[in-house]
């Protein structure tokens, strides 16, 4: 059974271009090629760095490796900012087929269907990858964000409520719920959630709760929260995010900038990509398209299945390089 599934899977990959070639392993040549598409895409290359891809994934034999799923990814983000958006989807379909437990290229395929208008196909995509993933309040929070962002605000509430439907009794539950009714306007319950997360002795809740106290127009209060963090956390990359997080809602967008790159700095940084990724954004605020442009390019080379920037590289790629470049200033 082993042996028949196998090749059944072997089959499915080839037949859906996931693998090119099939033919005997080689695994230094697989990674070889591998980094060298990611340099090309780092250089902008998209066309000549999905040759690449495809080449290193013709070096995979009948095991599929991580590093061939590695390739994969990478070659889907390379078809996305070649605008070549069916291609993206195909390389995501088939590793969605090769790993259903899987909710990263879901969420990644359905963006890309939001942005051909494929409403229905994207919403469906979104659907499953919370089915499988039903306790991630990070990924019900992205995917309300990415609807927000494209005017689909109806069905952005919509995974909301899905998230708040989500049962559990632990600190991140109660920070999960208590994230989104902040996002809802639902301050009151945002208060009541994540003062049981401080009951069981999450820091991080301190933080959300002075975001909230904010947002409701309390300074006083707001204040209040981030001097009692201060003075019983320890400076952690994930306080310092947190923070960072709270001064670009603040619209402090320099001392925004600053705390992530503190973060960032530290000898230990448990969050890296999440702090990368604001940083980015921080960058774009502050005006800094072209270091924001080029660290986004870096970010990809590290996580090619991030949507988010994957879409942020295209909008940056305007500022930078496209009509709209002598807006920004010196983009040399």
């Amino acid at each position: 059974m082993k042996k028949r599934v196998m090749v059944l899977l072997f089959a499915l990959v080839c037949s859906a271009t996931l693998l090119t070639g099939c033919i005997s392993g080689n695994a230094d040549k697989l990674h070889d090629a591998k980094e060298a598409g990611i340099d090309l895409m780092a250089s902008g290359n998209y066309e000549e760095a999905i040759d690449k891809f495809d080449e290193a994934l013709g070096y995979s034999g009948m095991t599929v490796s991580d590093e061939a799923i590695d390739a994969s990814y990478y070659k889907a983000a390379a078809q996305y900012l070649n605008g070549d958006f069916s291609g993206a989807i195909d390389t995501y379909t088939a590793l969605i087929e090769y790993d259903k437990d899987n909710s990263d290229p879901l969420f990644l395929r359905g963006g890309i269907y939001l942005n051909e208008n494929e409403t229905d196909k994207g919403l469906a995509d979104y659907k499953s990858a919370v089915a499988i993933d039903e306790d991630n309040y990070e990924l019900y929070i992205a995917i309300y964000q990415n609807l927000e962002a494209q005017g689909y605000g109806d069905n952005a509430l919509e995974f909301l409520n899905l998230g708040l439907a989500v049962e559990g009794s632990s600190a991140d539950d109660y920070i999960g719920h208590g994230r989104i009714y902040l996002l809802l306007g639902q301050y009151d319950a945002a208060i009541k959630a994540l003062e049981k997360a401080e009951d069981k002795g999450s820091d991080k809740a301190l933080l959300y709760l002075a975001e909230v106290y904010d947002a409701s127009g309390d300074k006083d209060k707001s204040n209040e929260y981030i001097e009692k963090y201060a003075n019983t956390a320890d400076t952690t990359s994930e306080s310092l995010n947190a923070l960072g997080n709270m001064q670009m809602e603040n619209k402090d967008y320099e001392e925004a900038l600053k705390t992530y790159q503190e973060a960032l700095a530290l000898d230990k940084v448990t969050n890296e990509k999440e702090l990368r990724k604001n940083e980015i954004g921080a960058l774009e605020y502050t005006g800094d398209f072209k270091t924001a442009y080029t660290n986004a390019l870096k970010f990809i080379e590290d996580y090619p299945n991030d949507a988010e920037v994957l879409r942020e590289i295209t909008f940056l790629e305007t500022r930078v390089n496209g009509p709209y470049k002598n807006i920004v200033g010196d983009s040399e």
